[in-house]
């Protein structure tokens, strides 16, 4: 994590991973981990979207400044 920040203005377009486990009785919830997602990306967790299909859309180009959320 700490080299991740360290190179991150050599890879503006970053990607982020999350371990969603399968699809069996232990797979991750998509709605908390785009919550999760969001969060590690600066949104206060007073404004995430409750709505499913906002949240992704956020999710899907929430950067610093970008103003989502």
């Amino acid at each position: 994590m700490r080299l991740g920040h360290r190179l991150r203005s050599a890879f503006p377009d970053g990607q982020l991973y999350a371990a969603l486990r399968g699809s069996g009785a232990r797979a991750a919830d998509p709605y908390a981990v785009m919550g999760r997602l969001l969060r590690v990306l600066g949104t206060d967790p007073e404004r995430l979207p409750a709505d499913p299909d906002e949240r992704g859309r956020c999710t899907g180009w929430r950067w610093p400044g970008a103003g989502c959320c």
